[in-house]
């Protein structure tokens, strides 16, 4: 699929008469063993206020807005401490497994 200035969308495919397009999203899921239970998605952009979400008030997911739109170290540390406190307020301890973050 190609955007409509004619600029690759994804990475494997072949860019015509345009620039390899710069659209990056990093997505952070969290869920329990069995599923039961899912985390709200954190979701990293580039854009401080995106257009898409203008209109949105109560987001069903955090956002965070970077430059290159990574996890950075402090975006993972806050995400951290927010998880920290929700378990803290219902009592309860966990195991967390990361996979692949180099935050």
């Amino acid at each position: 699929m190609l955007l409509p200035d004619k600029t690759a969308m994804f990475k494997d495919e072949e860019c015509r008469g345009g620039k390899q397009s710069k659209v990056r999203l990093t997505v952070l899921l969290a869920a329990n063993e069995d599923g039961s239970e899912n985390l709200p998605p954190l979701v990293i952009g580039r854009s401080e206020k995106p257009r898409c979400c203008g209109k949105v008030k109560p987001f069903l997911f955090k956002y965070k807005a970077n430059g290159k739109a990574w996890m950075t170290s402090e975006t993972f540390g806050d995400w951290l401490k927010f998880i920290e406190k929700s378990m803290r307020v219902k009592n309860r301890k966990i195991i967390l497994f990361i996979d692949n973050c180099c935050a």
